[in-house]
C-alpha cells in the first residue's frame, strides 16, 4: 500500500508538473484511466495475484514431494511429472500474450468511455448543451459504440479465460488416469494404504498447477498496469519551478513602468502526439518529426517587439487575424509554451572580456530574461485574464490577482 502510494504521488506530481501541451494532446478520460483503473490493480490484484502465486508454487512443491517419495522408483514419478509441466507451461506460454494484450486493450478503450462520460454526463452544464441543441441521440449512439468497443476485448478476455479452462481441465483428467492405471499396474509393490495415499495427493496436483497457470497469467496482466503509470512517470517537465540560488529576481520586479522586449523570438507548438486510444503502442512525450512537420507547427517566427515602460503606452492592444499568435504571445509571456530565439548570439563576459557561444533568452521584463527565472517566479508576478475565464472558490478581488 505504501509502494502504491508512493507510485501514485510521483506519478501525479509528474501531471501537474507536465507542459501544457500535454493536456492539450491528452484526454481527460486517458489520465482518470491511468490514476484508477491501473493504480486500482497495482494496489490490489497485482499483490494478491503475487501472493496466489506464491502459495500455489510452495503447495505444489511439497505436494510433489510426497508424491516422489511414496512412488517407487521415484524417477518414474519425476519423468511423468515433466511430461505433464511442459504441457501446462505449453498452454500457458499460448494463452499469456492474448490475455496481456486483451488486458491492455480493454484499459485503451476505456480511456475514451470515460472522457465521453465526464464530458457529458459528469457535467450538467453539458448535458444540458446537449439537450438544448437536440444531439441526445448522438450522443447516446457515441457512448454505445465506446461501450461496444471496450466490451469486445471484455468479452475476448472471457473467452480466453474460458478456452485455458477447458484445455487445463482436460489435462487435469488425463493426468489423473495416467495416475491411477500407474497405480493398478503397481499394485504388487505398493501396499493398498499407500496407493490411496497416493492417490489422495495426486488429487491436488492438477488442481494447484492449474490454479498456478491463471494466477501466473492474471500476475502477468495486471503488470500491464505498471507499464502504463511508468509512462505517465516519464513526461517530459516544464522548467524548474523555482530560481536558483543565484538568480532570483529583484523584490520590486516588476516594476509600474516595466519595459517587455522580444529579440528574435520563435514559438514552436509540439506536434501532435500519437493516440494510444487507438493504437497499443502508447507515447507521453511526443516523437522527433522532420524540419517540414516542425516547420509547419511554429506559430510565431522571428518577432522583434519592445515595449517601453512610459505611462503613456502602460495600456497596448495587440490584434491580429484568427491564428496570428495573440495568444501564443500572452502563453509566451508566462511561460507556458517556451520561446525560443531564432539566432545564436556570441555575448562578452563582463568579468574577462571573453566570449561565450550560448542562447540568450528571447524575452526581457525590465531588464531581466524571464528564462532564467522559475516559472513560479513569472507567474506569480504577472496576472492575465483569460478568454475562457475559471471562477475558483473565494472573492472576485482573489479571483481577479490571486
Amino acid at each position: 500500500l505504501t509502494r502504491c502510494m508512493d507510485l501514485h504521488g510521483r506519478m501525479l506530481s509528474r501531471v501537474l508538473h507536465a507542459p501544457c501541451y500535454f493536456f492539450d494532446t491528452t484526454p481527460q478520460g486517458r489520465i482518470l484511466n491511468r490514476f484508477s483503473f491501473d493504480i486500482d490493480n497495482i494496489d490490489h490484484h497485482l499483490p494478491h495475484s503475487i501472493t496466489e502465486v506464491f502459495s500455489y508454487v510452495v503447495d505444489t512443491i511439497v505436494t510433489l514431494v510426497v508424491v516422489f517419495i511414496t512412488i517407487r522408483p521415484w524417477y518414474f514419478g519425476l519423468g511423468s511429472f515433466v511430461v505433464f509441466s511442459t504441457l501446462y507451461i505449453s498452454i500457458q506460454m499460448f494463452y499469456l500474450p492474448i490475455s496481456r494484450q486483451s488486458r491492455r486493450l480493454n484499459a485503451i478503450t476505456r480511456s475514451p468511455l470515460l472522457a465521453h462520460c465526464s464530458e457529458t454526463a459528469a457535467s450538467l452544464l453539458g448535458a444540458s448543451v446537449v439537450r438544448a441543441h437536440g444531439k441526445v441521440e448522438d450522443f447516446v449512439a457515441a457512448a454505445d459504440r465506446l461501450i461496444d468497443n471496450n466490451a469486445l476485448f471484455v468479452f475476448i478476455r472471457s473467452v480466453s479465460n474460458r478456452w485455458l479452462d477447458f484445455r487445463l481441465d482436460m489435462l487435469n483428467c488425463v493426468f489423473l488416469t495416467f495416475t491411477a492405471v500407474l497405480t493398478v499396474a503397481m499394485r504388487e509393490e505398493m501396499p493398498p494404504g499407500m496407493a490411496g495415499f497416493l492417490i489422495s495427493y495426486v488429487l491436488a496436483v492438477p488442481e494447484s498447477l492449474s490454479w498456478l497457470v491463471k494466477m501466473t497469467a492474471q500476475m502477468e496482466s495486471s503488470a500491464v498496469a505498471i507499464e502504463r503509470v511508468k509512462e505517465y512517470m516519464e513526461i517530459e517537465q516544464e522548467a524548474a519551478w523555482d530560481s536558483g540560488p543565484g538568480s532570483p529576481p529583484p523584490p520590486d520586479w516588476p516594476s509600474a513602468c516595466c519595459a517587455v522586449e522580444l529579440i528574435d523570438a520563435t514559438v514552436k507548438y509540439v506536434p501532435q502526439q500519437r493516440d494510444d486510444d487507438n493504437t497499443t503502442t502508447t507515447t507521453t512525450t511526443g516523437a522527433s518529426v522532420d524540419l517540414q512537420t516542425r516547420e509547419k507547427s511554429i506559430a510565431l517566427r522571428r518577432v522583434n517587439l519592445k515595449l517601453s515602460g512610459r505611462p503613456d503606452e502602460r495600456v497596448v492592444g495587440i490584434v491580429g487575424r484568427t491564428g496570428a499568435g495573440k495568444s501564443t504571445l500572452a502563453a509566451a509571456l508566462f511561460r507556458l509554451v517556451e520561446a525560443e530565439r531564432d539566432t545564436s548570439v556570441l555575448v562578452e563576459d563582463s568579468t574577462d572580456g571573453t566570449h561565450a557561444d550560448h542562447r540568450p533568452g528571447p524575452i526581457y521584463v525590465d531588464h531581466v530574461d524571464i528564462s532564467k527565472l522559475g516559472l513560479h517566479e513569472v507567474r506569480s508576478r504577472f496576472s492575465i485574464l483569460p478568454q475562457d475565464p475559471v471562477l475558483f472558490t473565494g472573492t472576485l478581488r482573489f479571483n481577479l490577482d490571486p
